[in-house]
């Protein structure tokens, strides 16, 4: 009895001294984003008040991505939405009004006056009714800087962050913003 008493508590013991904590690491936001590449891959991503924003589908949007780059001469577009799937849609759109773009160059994200550029974050419903708009301003403002401008081959690089603010004077914080497109 006393043997067994003893090979007890050893196989007690074992068995606590090897278990294995199971630690959950929480997942960084930014390390969701898609990488900064160079290469038209195609891909939008930011940190929107420190959570992930990558566009995706949903009921909102059925057929894909909505991911869209216009480019010409004076006029620089990027539209990028995500539809979580619960009634709603957000969607950020940068854009340059009226003002030429080149490669290695930075532009403060502005009012929405001819010759700025500009950003919005906007959440819709899917019944139509129009949500929050969160923009920049003289006040609210950000930086757009094209890495990447290749008129051969349709591709435009960048990165971005703006704060951006609403007709309440809330205030949405955009950061880590990185894209990688094919315009038309």
């Amino acid at each position: 009895m006393k043997y067994s008493f003893l090979i007890l508590m050893v196989i007690l013991n074992l068995m606590l001294f090897s278990c294995k904590k199971h630690v959950i690491t929480p997942v960084s936001q930014l390390s969701l984003l898609p990488p900064a590449t160079q290469t038209g891959a195609n891909t939008f991503g930011c940190l929107t008040q420190g959570i992930a924003f990558i566009p995706k589908n949903g009921p909102m949007v059925p057929n894909g991505l909505d991911l869209l780059c216009g480019y010409s001469s004076n006029y620089f577009s990027i539209e990028a939405a995500a539809d979580p799937g619960h009634g709603w849609l957000t969607q950020i759109t940068i854009v340059t009004n009226s003002l030429p773009i080149s490669q290695g160059h930075s532009y403060a994200l502005q009012d929405i006056a001819s010759g700025n550029a500009y950003a919005l974050d906007a959440l819709s419903y899917d019944n139509g009714i129009s949500g929050t708009d969160y923009e920049t301003s003289k006040t609210s403002t950000g930086m757009l800087t094209i890495t990447k401008l290749d008129a051969v081959k349709h591709i435009i690089s960048g990165t971005f962050y703006f704060n951006a603010v609403d007709d309440f004077a809330d205030t949405i914080k955009i950061t880590d913003g990185r894209f990688d497109l094919l315009y038309q």
